[in-house]
This record gives structure tokens, C-alpha cells and sequence, in this order.
């Protein structure tokens, strides 16, 4: 029997799963007078290297805050140097965590410096102890991590307090917690700062990772948390209907979908009660298979002539069940749900089979068509597993094929044929070129904003903080790019010859689309 039978029903890549284990991280950030040195970015705004240590932490709350797990543990604490008790224990959940960093991040810079920042000396080992108790709590867990913002690259000066600080650093480890440094200044010495910690001989190999900003470390602390919350595992049985050979993989997934995980709780703390009301299910549509299908083609007809009948046959197992091999049948962009990757579990011991099932589509130019199943009373669906390879890993993207009723081909239109003057050519390529190196700047996804999803986000926090709420506004784009795009939109329309017949034409219709009614 398959090991991954008794795994959850779900089909969340969050810590739903039963093999989950949580990975943790304790932030400790240093109250050195450097850490309070005046920071000015590109607009004029004054911050200090604590400032974007906190704003990293709270931005991080605030992400997860919106996370799609339905659990609502804290996986990262927040220890500040020379305090006596620790600012964000594991043991808040996320809006209590929001909340504590809010209030910190709401201080002007001058009240952080005198609230904070160390005006004697402070013992590195007390901070390192706070900090490794803390972590006690956390049995089960995938990971552990303890990193220390500064940028004092010689934290200790005595020779007692070296050897205090070498103790607990030496706890941490045998207590399989791994410790980093993460400054934000270029000039930070860290061979200079990991002597002072370690003995000789015990340091090893480090990592040398600087954050100069708040966005950075966020960047970071945000792959730190978020490992594991997207794999699952599945069966792969590549022969029809032998469910007694099969091999084991890793589903990945890695896309996000908003959701707040606080939502058991009101901003009062008091419990709320959830009505749940079943929807209703949507109805299976028939796949058509005839030549004019723009998606299936001739190829696969014979494949494709089931029904939902087929469809609802409950005798395949959980997971993914080969059913043959095709040409390519969905191109980049062509999916109804999200896609996930594909890898092989290393624990399974038939990694090489995997790989030999990769190597053959990679060879032939072949997709595999396998339906899949996630739960053991389920819909299926047809999907296509393209191989790939990232990291030097063999994978495969899988991609859910649409029905023929939600697959819509993208309109073609006639342009007019290119001109064979070679002169008008070379005009047109260096126009293009030249519209392409104004418009192209370094890409993030934080470029892309969903206006609603983004406001929604917007007043319940509002709600939740008793903040004021303020609503999301994206710029004109059109306005931005008129002055940088002006002259070669201009050169555009004069060297090309462009088609304005692009609208769809319809039958005899008002202006709101309704049919009119013929008047006798």
C-alpha cells in the first residue's frame, strides 16, 4: 500500500499536510550606536540601519499576515540587544505580531535612539542565551535559524565575555540551531566578527549575506519562513490500471494566494463562528475532439472522446495515473489553474526512473498526459507534464489541460505585408529597439498590484489594527510614459503602417450590446 495514502485530502500546499514540519527563526537585532547612524535614500528619506531592521520584521508580519495557511503559528521572534525580555515571542499569533511591530515602527527615529540604543555596555552572551531559551519550545520543527543584525563588527572586547559568547554559540549548534550574521553595510568585517565568536578551528564555512535595506531583509527573512509550505507529495502510477507499482514524487507549488489566517480571531481576541455553506458543484463538460479544436488537433482524438462519466470514474487511485504520451497539447499561458512542478522524492529510491521518464520526453519532444486525482472521492482532470530542468534537476511542469469551452485562442489579426526596402527596414529595427531600451527597467514582482485584492487587504487590517484606512490608487501609466515614450511613439506611427480594423464586428445591436427590436 502506497505510503502517502493516509496523507490529508487537501489540496493546499500550506501546513495542512501531515509530513509538515514548521522551520523557525529568531531575529536579533543589535542596539550598537552604529545601528542608529542616519540613512538617506535616492527621495530624501531619513531612516537608520534599526529602523530597516524593524520595518523588515514588520513587513514580514504583514506578509504572512495575508498567507494562504490556514494555521496560524508565528514562525519568527524578534529579540532587540540589552532588553530583558523578548519584543515578539513564537507564541503570538500574527496580529498580535503586527500589532507590537507596528508600534515600535510608529516612533520617530529620535525616540527609537533614545528607547534603544545601548549607552553602556552590554553583554553579547546574555542576548545569545535569551535568544537560544527561546527556542526551546520548539521541538518539532524542520529548521531553525538564529540571525543577528549589526553592524559592530567586534562585538566583544573582554576575554571573559569571549569565552561566554563561544559557549553559547557552541549550544546552539549542538542544539541544531544555525547561526548567521546579516549586516547592513558594506564594510562589515566578518571574518573579524566570527573570530571573535568562534574558537579556533570551530567556525567552518560561513555565509556572507548583506542586507542594505529593509528590502532586502525582507527578501531574506521571507525565504526563510517559507520553507516547505509548498510541497506535497503524490504517487505517480505509470501503468493504467496497476496501482501496486507506482513511485513517489514532490508536487511544488509557486504561487500565493492572499488569505488571512487570523481570521479565527476578532481584534478583541474573542472566538468568531464560521456558517459554512456548500456550493454548488460544477458540472463536468464534454471535451471535443474534432479537427477544428485549435488545442487538441487531430493528434489526440482517439484519446480524448470521453464524457463525464469517464471522468467520474472513481476506480483510479490518489495521484497521478499516466494514460499515454503526446505532442505538446497546451503552449505557455494556456491553463485554468495554477502550475506546479513535479520532482522526483529522493526518500523513494527510484530516482532513476524518474529521470529515464524525463529523459524520453526530453529526447522524442514528448509531454506526458496523466489524470490526476487529490482526493479519493474527486474530479478528475486531464494534465500535462512537460519535463524541465531547474537547478540542474530534472522536473516536470505540470499543467491542467482546459475544456474545450474554457479554452479561448487568442484573436489573430491581418497586418500589412513589410515593405522590401531595406533602408525602411533598418529604420523600423532601430525604432523598435529603441522603444525597448526606454521601457526597460529591472522587472519585480511587486510591479504587479491587484487594485481590489490590494484594498481588501487594506480595510480589514484597518479594521483589525484600528488604523486609518487608506485606500490603494495605482498611477496612470499611460500619464508616465508619455514624456519617456513621446518621440518613438511618434517615429512608430510614421514609419509603420498600422491596422485599426481590430474590433470584432456583431449583428444589429444597441450600444449597450442588446439586440434591438425591429419597430413594424
Amino acid at each position: 500500500m502506497s505510503d502517502y495514502q493516509d496523507s490529508s485530502d487537501d489540496d493546499e500546499f500550506d501546513q495542512n499536510s501531515p509530513e509538515f514540519k514548521p522551520s523557525f527563526i529568531l531575529i536579533a537585532i543589535d542596539t550598537h550606536p552604529v545601528m542608529f547612524a542616519e540613512l538617506t535614500d535616492e527621495q530624501g528619506n531619513i531612516s537608520t540601519p534599526f529602523r530597516e531592521a524593524i520595518k523588515a520584521c514588520y513587513a514580514l508580519a504583514d506578509f504572512l499576515l495575508t498567507s494562504e495557511s490556514s494555521k496560524s503559528y508565528n514562525p519568527f521572534c524578534v529579540v532587540i540587544k540589552g532588553l530583558s525580555s523578548v519584543v515578539v515571542p513564537f507564541e503570538n499569533n500574527i496580529l498580535e505580531t503586527v500589532q507590537s511591530l507596528q508600534e515600535i515602527l510608529n516612533l520617530p527615529i529620535d525616540q527609537l535612539q533614545e528607547r534603544y540604543e545601548t549607552k553602556g555596555s552590554t553583554k553579547l552572551s546574555e542576548t545569545l542565551l535569551v535568544c537560544r531559551k527561546s527556542f526551546q519550545s520548539k521541538r518539532d520543527y524542520s529548521t531553525r535559524r538564529f540571525l543577528f543584525i549589526t553592524n559592530d563588527d567586534c562585538p566583544v572586547t573582554e576575554g571573559p565575555e569571549k569565552f561566554a559568547c563561544s559557549n553559547e554559540i557552541r549550544a546552539c549548534r549542538g542544539n541544531d540551531i544555525t547561526f548567521q550574521v546579516v549586516p547592513m553595510v558594506e564594510s562589515f568585517r566578518f571574518e573579524t566578527f566570527y573570530n571573535e565568536l568562534y574558537e579556533a578551528g570551530e567556525m567552518g564555512t560561513v555565509k556572507e549575506e548583506i542586507c542594505l535595506d529593509s528590502e532586502g531583509l525582507m527578501q531574506k527573512l521571507s525565504r526563510l519562513v517559507s520553507l516547505k509550505l509548498s510541497e506535497r507529495k503524490v504517487n505517480f502510477y505509470p501503468f493504467k490500471g496497476d496501482y501496486e507499482r507506482f513511485f513517489m514524487c514532490k508536487r511544488m507549488s509557486l504561487f500565493r494566494k492572499v488569505n488571512f489566517n487570523q481570521k479565527s480571531y476578532t481584534k478583541s481576541g474573542q472566538q468568531v463562528l464560521y456558517l459554512e455553506v456548500e456550493g454548488e458543484s460544477p458540472e463536468y463538460y464534454y471535451v471535443k475532439h474534432s479537427g477544428s479544436n485549435l488545442l487538441l488537433g487531430d493528434y489526440t482524438k482517439e484519446h480524448f472522446k470521453v464524457d463525464k462519466n469517464c471522468l467520474l470514474d472513481m476506480s483510479f487511485s490518489k495521484g497521478l495515473t499516466l494514460m499515454f504520451v503526446a505532442d505538446v497539447q497546451a503552449e505557455g499561458g494556456v491553463t485554468v489553474n495554477k502550475p506546479t512542478l513535479l520532482k522526483s522524492d529522493v526518500n523513494c529510491g527510484k530516482k532513476e526512473l524518474f529521470k529515464r521518464f524525463w529523459e524520453f520526453c526530453v529526447e522524442k519532444e514528448k509531454v506526458l498526459i496523466s489524470l490526476n486525482k487529490n482526493k479519493e472521492v474527486d474530479k478528475l482532470r486531464y494534465v500535462q507534464m512537460m519535463p524541465v530542468l531547474i537547478n540542474d534537476e530534472p522536473m516536470f511542469l505540470e499543467t491542467r489541460l482546459p475544456f474545450t469551452n474554457e479554452f479561448i485562442p487568442c484573436p489573430t489579426f491581418d497586418y500589412p505585408e513589410e515593405e522590401d526596402d531595406d533602408e525602411s527596414n533598418k529604420h523600423r529595427k532601430e525604432i523598435v529597439k529603441e522603444f525597448i531600451d526606454r521601457y526597460t527597467c529591472d522587472f519585480s514582482t511587486d510591479m504587479l498590484i491587484d487594485v481590489v485584492v490590494e484594498n481588501k487587504i487594506a480595510h480589514v487590517k484597518a479594521k483589525l489594527l484600528d488604523t486609518k484606512l487608506e485606500k490603494v490608487v495605482l498611477p496612470d501609466s499611460r500619464e508616465s510614459a508619455t514624456g519617456k515614450l513621446e518621440d518613438v511613439i511618434k517615429a512608430i506611427n510614421d514609419r509603420f503602417t498600422l491596422n485599426d480594423k481590430r474590433k470584432r464586428v456583431t449583428g444589429n445591436q444597441s450600444k449597450d450590446g442588446r439586440k434591438q427590436k425591429k419597430v413594424s
